[in-house]
Order: structure tokens, then C-alpha cells, then sequence
């Protein structure tokens, strides 16, 4: 493993091979943060991003993201899609995008490694696949990834900047195609699924009750 010291999230598109005329991707986009980092890097002329906006991050925030990162901008730099993960595989052909960031699901480590792997197939050689949270606070992420790198053999890249959750990269150096996702990853990749749906369901059901009695405030 190659840790990244003092370097952040911000630092992983320093590891794609040319310093500018990329074509990335975003996977998870919420408002914008990420993605204005990566517009204002220089190293993309052209950088898409996915999120379905359909729970937590709602429409507002789709329209506060489309707002801030330039939906009218004339040099169509940067194309927001509103769609899940996988529905948006088929735009892109394999062995296209310089540069892939996956921030989403990492509770369920990205959908049991399957979103880090189909898209681990549109990342070009020496194109980067990279994402947030590799840390002990989203173990599945961790085991994804960690599957990922003993599957390919490839060097894996953390960050290491205090205050601010790991990222971590590889570098594609062949057209290694993963298809054997482990299934006791998918079995647990469910089960958080479903235990954040309870919780979710739960407290949707809890907060009112916690209103009318005072405890909290709506």
C-alpha cells in the first residue's frame, strides 16, 4: 500500500498519467463539493456526474448541484446525471474514462464491491479507479477494495490527510475484467442494506412521537 501522507481526496487525480484532457467520472455527487475540486484541478476537459437523488439527497439538492457546477455553462464541461450507478453503465463504453471516484453506499461497500468492479471495466489502462471512505468506519468498502487489488495485483493508493475520511485509487495496468464478486460480501452488502432501511423506517416512525411529547423539535 502506498499512503498518501498530507495528501487528501483532492490529490488522488495528481495520479492520472497526463495533467489535463481527462475524461472522469463522478459516481455520487450530492451538492457538488467534490466535483467543483475536480472541475477546477485543470485535469479534466470533460467530467460527468451520476447521483439518482432519490433519498436523503433530494431534488433540492440536484437543483442547488446543477446551479453550482454550470448546467448552462456553453463550454459543456460538466453534464450532471440523475440516475443510479448501474443505469448509467451502458453510456460509457469499457476502456473509455480516464478517471473514475465512487462516493456512495459505502455502508454497503458500494453494493458489495459489484459498482467498484462493473465500472473498474470503463476505466482505460493506466486510467485511475479510485473512491472515498477506506477506513475502519465502512469495513465493506475496505473488503471490496482489498478484493479489487488481490484480484488484479495492482498498487493501492490511500490519502492520508488528518481530518478527512481516506480516499483510495488504483492505477488500471491491464484489461483485467472481475466477474467473481465474492458472495459473503453481497450477503453482507444486504444485510446493511436492510439494517439501514430499519433504522430509517424506525426513526420515521419514532420522531413524531418524540414531537408530540416535547422531546425534539420537528
Amino acid at each position: 500500500m502506498n499512503r498518501l501522507s498530507g495528501k487528501g481526496r483532492e490529490h488522488i487525480s495528481l495520479l492520472l498519467d497526463r495533467p489535463d484532457g481527462n475524461i472522469g467520472v463522478e459516481l455520487g455527487v450530492a451538492a457538488g463539493d467534490f466535483s467543483e475540486v475536480l472541475l477546477d484541478s485543470g485535469c479534466f476537459k470533460c467530467l460527468y456526474g451520476i447521483d439518482a437523488y432519490d433519498d436523503h439527497h433530494d431534488v433540492d439538492e440536484y437543483k442547488f448541484a446543477l446551479k453550482r457546477l454550470g448546467w448552462q455553462n456553453q463550454e459543456k464541461r460538466y453534464t450532471l446525471l440523475r440516475m443510479c450507478f448501474n443505469q448509467a453503465l451502458e453510456l460509457f463504453e469499457d476502456n473509455i474514462l480516464d478517471f473514475v471516484y465512487i462516493d456512495g453506499y459505502a455502508h454497503t461497500g458500494q453494493n458489495g464491491g459489484q459498482t467498484i468492479y462493473d465500472w473498474f471495466r470503463k476505466v482505460k489502462v493506466l486510467g485511475v479507479l479510485s473512491g472515498h471512505d477506506y477506513c475502519s468506519d465502512f469495513p465493506l468498502t475496505m473488503r471490496a477494495v482489498d478484493h479489487l487489488v488481490h484480484r488484479t495485483g495492482l498498487k493501492l493508493h490511500v490519502s492520508d490527510m488528518p481530518g478527512q475520511s481516506p480516499s483510495w485509487a488504483v492505477i488500471k495496468t491491464s484489461d483485467t475484467i472481475i466477474d467473481d464478486v465474492p458472495q459473503s460480501l453481497l450477503r453482507d452488502a444486504n444485510r446493511a442494506h436492510q439494517y439501514r432501511m430499519f433504522r430509517s423506517t424506525l426513526g420515521s416512525l419514532i420522531k413524531p412521537m418524540l414531537i408530540k411529547a416535547g422531546f425534539t423539535k420537528r
